[in-house]
């Protein structure tokens, strides 16, 4: 299944608010990427203004998307998040509907070319959650669910058709479902469980994975169509899991991916547990030399083509974290060889689609202002 992956946090008919955005505005095309094997770096159009892409998906090889945010100058009114589609031949920027208060996408997920969802967060000195619909023209806002929290964000959404979309945020216990007309609140099983990501096999096989309240606990939640259920998930030996991502290839090949976390507060290894059909396990996974290893999101073109993406301070390097990818090719995770850069190159989601030409990853290249940054690999 096309799976994407959501911005981890800090650094998946209906009522609109205000005006639909603009008609898209393609500010520049990106190159078909190379048919050489590897990861390369894509051109894509640029804001102008520092941009971090924070969510993907791909429905198809010519359908993708992009998500993440803007960061305005001080004192100037805060620019919308953004929005990239890959439509096979290039990458184009698309206008987002304006809002009152800085704003951040951090998933995407679509059914089909003219029904997707991103979701996110809205405001300054409180957050609400924001989410956005694609009808196949342009970007609208729409009402989402609402939380007593004051800082709420929605983290991933999963897009099963026009009439029926689950998302998730950081309030513990509760997931959110789109029924066609408005965004409902669902109950989880348990009431300390905080999910990060989502990833939806069929509308009866749907998986969350995160963490309870207290962090010290992996823990993955499914939907079967009528009822959510707690699933345990296999804990590390030692330091606490953190999840970030998970994808789905099929009802008994789904990957959950992240980052061991000391007692001391720091990132000491990357995390990878695998369900096959009947338990969740953790699979030995490379951790680089160097400092703060994480994994943050992770894609699949097939049971022996799964990747994940993320971070680290690999040895040598200036201080500044570099592009970490890892790569599953049915018996064993490797480490994959990114492209060299004279700035940092993070990325923070992947997208990938079943038997695609590319797998895409996206994040940030650290030059200043940081520049949206889409990576291929072929």
């Amino acid at each position: 299944m096309r799976m994407f992956g959501q911005m981890r946090w800090p650094r998946a008919r209906w009522a609109t608010l205000g005006a639909a955005a603009s008609a898209v505005v393609v500010l520049g095309v990106g190159g078909t990427p190379a048919a050489a094997a590897g990861w390369t770096v894509v051109t894509v159009p640029q804001t102008g203004i520092s941009t971090v892409l924070q969510g993907g998906f791909a429905r198809t090889g010519t359908d993708v998307w992009a998500v993440g945010r803007q960061y305005g100058p001080s004192g100037r009114p805060a620019p919308p998040p953004v929005a990239y589609h890959w439509n096979g031949s290039g990458w184009s920027l698309f206008t987002m509907p304006a809002l009152t208060a800085a704003a951040s996408l951090a998933a995407v997920s679509a059914s089909s070319a003219t029904d997707a969802w991103a979701v996110g967060w809205t405001g300054g000195y409180t957050h609400v959650a924001l989410t956005e619909h694609w009808n196949g023209s342009a970007w609208s806002r729409v009402t989402g669910p609402g939380s007593s929290a004051k800082f709420f964000a929605l983290r991933g959404v999963a897009d099963l058709g026009p009439a029926s979309a689950y998302a998730v945020g950081s309030d513990p216990g509760v997931a959110y479902h789109w029924d066609g007309t408005a965004w409902r609140t669902v109950t989880l099983p348990d009431a300390s469980f905080a999910a990060s990501s989502i990833t939806a096999v069929s509308a009866t096989d749907i998986w969350l994975t995160g963490s309870t309240s207290a962090g010290a606990t992996a823990e993955a939640v499914n939907f079967n169509g009528t009822a959510w259920t707690v699933v345990p998930m296999q804990q590390p030996t030692a330091n606490k899991p953190i999840l970030n991502g998970v994808a789905a290839v099929a009802a008994n090949d789904i990957w959950a991916v992240g980052y061991l976390l000391s007692p001391a507060g720091a990132a000491v290894g990357t995390l990878t547990e695998h369900w096959n059909g009947s338990g969740w396990s953790i699979v030995p996974s490379p951790t680089p030399a160097g400092t703060f290893p994480q994994l943050n999101a992770v894609a699949a073109r097939g049971s022996g083509d799964v990747y994940a993406v993320g971070s680290a301070l690999l040895s040598g390097a200036t201080g500044a974290s570099e592009a970490l990818i890892l790569r599953w090719n049915g018996t064993a995770w490797s480490q994959d060889t990114v492209p060299a850069g004279a700035t940092p190159e993070v990325p923070l989601a992947a997208a990938a689609a079943p038997g695609a030409a590319q797998e895409w990853a996206a994040g940030y290249d650290g030059s200043g202002p940081d520049q949206a940054l889409v990576l291929s690999y072929s």
